[in-house]
């Protein structure tokens, strides 16, 4: 009696942690740059795509911030990004995101349009953290249009 008790609880840790598994899968989408040169990726994992990036207000530290966009909401927030590239965005756009605020800054630099997020706490919040510029084709890449 104690062995099919056993060999039940047994099974039942395996099958829970193959269903753990399955769940905690991640996806690589797309990645641009290199260490210490924007480094920025993006990992659907679940039901949510998170993007990671090298904090460039913290240079010295190589530290990281990240945040997450639900699933259904990540094509909206492609297109919104590449929009903005396409009407020359002068002022910053807010996206939606699951916990942080963060926004899309553009700027023409050398003739061509980049972009940047920026990410706080709440709006008009101190200490953000932003993103390297990216120009439109690493936006395609990352967001794996390319």
């Amino acid at each position: 009696m104690k062995f099919k008790t056993l060999y039940f609880l047994l099974i039942v840790v395996f099958l829970n942690n193959i269903n753990a598994q399955n769940k905690s899968k991640k996806e690589k989408i797309g990645s641009v740059g290199g260490y210490e040169m924007g480094y920025i990726d993006c990992i659907k994992k679940g039901n949510s795509y998170t993007i990671s990036y090298e904090n460039q207000n913290e240079v010295q530290v190589n530290g990281y911030s990240d945040f997450s966009i639900k699933l259904e909401e990540f094509e909206n927030v492609y297109n919104t990004i590449i929009t903005g590239f396409e009407k020359k965005q002068k002022s910053e756009i807010s996206i939606p995101t699951v916990l942080n605020y963060v926004e899309l800054d553009y700027t023409k630099f050398l003739g061509k349009m980049r972009v940047r997020f920026v990410q706080s706490k709440k709006k008009g919040a101190l200490g953000v953290s932003f993103s390297a510029w990216y120009s439109l084709k690493q936006i395609k890449k990352l967001f794996g249009k390319l």
